[in-house]
């Protein structure tokens, strides 16, 4: 994989920022941005598990799970003005969307694509979000 260029937030931001939260789904992403986010993601956890000093990148993970959230959260009624999130929420999110982004990933190379992948992430951030406490969101 390391012949994948690295991710670029700005460039990302232009193909995300006006569109839903659809937008930033796994499925939804085009191949080379899926890849780059998908290594993104996978290097995270694996340097969060070591001593590892290699600078890492979060932020185009990051911008795509807050857009999903954030779109999310407002499709279902949620005032997201105040949006906080701890530590915890955070890496639970990224958790959850490395998962289905991996799923994704394989799911393109064989060939066959799970119909309910999108709609059990989405089952689960509604979840993830409506467990914050008043003070996270």
């Amino acid at each position: 994989m390391s012949n994948i260029p690295a991710t670029n937030l700005e460039e990302l931001s232009r193909h995300i920022a006006d569109k839903s939260y659809e937008a930033a789904m796994p499925t939804s992403l085009a191949n080379p941005i899926l890849h780059q986010i998908g290594r993104d993601l996978r290097v995270i956890e694996l340097f969060q598990s070591s001593e590892q000093t290699k600078k890492v990148h979060l932020s185009s993970a990051m911008y795509l799970i807050l857009h999903l959230v954030r779109g999310r959260m407002e499709s279902n009624g949620i005032a997201t003005d105040t949006l906080k999130l701890n530590n915890a929420s955070l890496h639970r999110l990224v958790e959850l969307y490395q998962y289905f982004i991996e799923r994704e990933l394989v799911a393109r190379m064989v060939g066959q694509r799970c119909e309910k992948d999108s709609e059990e992430l989405l089952k689960a951030i509604d979840m993830h979000v409506s467990d914050l406490p008043d003070s996270e969101g």
